[in-house]
């Protein structure tokens, strides 16, 4: 590798790691080069983390709508802040472009570091899941200016954490013997319905999307350990994070949550 070559890679993860510690900041990964975009985004997070340990790991692009949109052939892998987790309470200051997503989260029984075989192995791994509300931060996505009106890559996404940024879990946990394919999400703001999601949603279903977040999560250097969470995806899409009184109903309970200014 030249010098010149060099020189661009450190300062591609550099900035990468600045957004994700102080905000947003000319990220531009190569578009065409997914791998050396996730592994931006791993030592980006070591940096932010700063020897803690991550709460977890998230899937992003899990519809077919959201990789049409941005041109992905498949979804793509973020790691979860250690302080990704909320109390009851959302402030949109702390947020530059905030979103709300419904999804499931998963824990596994033992720690893995090498990749699942199947899904079949997967699930004798998997030890309860829940309902979970994530918040990612789409301000995270800014690109350089001289770049302005264009879209992110998937590489941009990716080298960006996937906008990870924090959420809030549910109490009630599923044991993994009973289907995540069948749970039903009901998302109310003040009293109104707003979201009405299906947990198979997921263009590859929740086990296959699953299986895809622990390989990529291996395959990026991660050893997942049981206490940390895995997060399938947006059901029923993404959609803007507003201040009101929410309350999500599914199967697996309800979750209760505040966002103020």
């Amino acid at each position: 590798m030249n010098t010149i070559c060099l020189i661009k890679r450190r300062c591609a993860w550099l900035w990468v790691a600045a957004s994700l510690l102080w905000g947003p900041l000319a990220i531009a990964a190569d578009p065409g080069d997914l791998e050396s975009a996730y592994r931006l985004q791993t030592k980006a997070i070591h940096l932010q983390l700063a020897g803690q340990q991550p709460l977890g790991f998230k899937a992003g692009l899990t519809s077919r709508a959201a990789q049409q949109r941005f041109g992905a052939s498949g979804p793509v892998a973020g790691v979860l802040p250690a302080n990704a987790e909320l109390g009851r309470q959302v402030r949109l200051q702390d947020f530059l472009q905030p979103m709300l997503e419904l999804e499931l989260a998963f824990r596994l029984r033992e720690p893995v570091d090498t990749p699942i075989a199947s899904v079949a192995a997967l699930k004798d791994l998997v030890a309860a899941f829940t309902v979970a509300v994530e918040f990612p931060d789409l301000g995270l996505l800014t690109l350089p200016g001289g770049e302005a009106g264009r879209a992110p890559s998937v590489a941009d996404i990716i080298a960006a954490n996937v906008g990870a940024k924090h959420l809030i879990l549910g109490n009630t946990l599923r044991l993994a013997d009973q289907s995540p394919d069948d749970i039903t999400l009901k998302l109310l703001l003040n009293g109104q319905d707003l979201r009405v999601a299906q947990s198979s949603d997921l263009s590859d279903g929740q086990w296959q999307t699953l299986l895809f977040l622990v390989n990529r999560t291996v395959a990026s250097g991660w050893r997942i350990e049981p206490e940390q969470w895995l997060l399938t995806g947006a059901l029923g899409g993404m959609m803007p994070l507003q201040a009101g009184e929410y309350r999500l109903l599914s199967d697996l309970g309800k979750i209760r949550f505040s966002v103020v200014p």
